[in-house]
């Protein structure tokens, strides 16, 4: 069995445009909280459906450093230095699709934040119609 040609499991054909950029994300956590769905509504738009396991949203909150930003076709020299990043998270489903709405994204420095934001922004909305402001 070939892990990455089945794709039965999912609700959507896997995006078909080739990667425009590379990152590397180092000293990854993962930390997740089961809340009730009403805790979570007022802070995600109607359009937005949260997504559920075991009957409970997930808060997540993801922390990592991020590094090795470099678009496609440019040699492997980063476009930033290294940063740390944290985003607060829950997942949502968009016309079917899942997703990841970002409720808080944190990086140290402003030039830092605004090119986090429009790589996430540039990825959600190249695969959905959606992104957190």
């Amino acid at each position: 069995m070939n892990i990455l040609k089945d794709t039965s499991h999912r609700p959507f054909s896997i995006y078909s445009k080739k990667w425009i950029m590379r990152q590397t994300w180092r000293n990854l956590y993962f930390l997740h909280w089961p809340v009730p769905i009403e805790a979570l509504r007022e802070h995600i738009p109607d359009s937005l459906q949260i997504d559920t396991f075991n009957n409970y949203a997930w808060l997540g909150i993801v922390a990592f450093v991020m590094e090795g930003i470099y678009p496609r076709g440019i040699p492997a020299v980063s476009i930033t230095p290294k940063f740390p990043e944290v985003n607060l998270r829950t997942y949502v489903k968009y016309n079917g699709k899942p997703g990841v709405y970002f409720l808080s994204l944190d990086v140290e420095n402003w030039a830092s934040y605004k090119i986090a934001k429009k790589m996430v922004s540039f990825a959600l909305l190249s695969c959905t119609d959606f992104f957190s402001k």
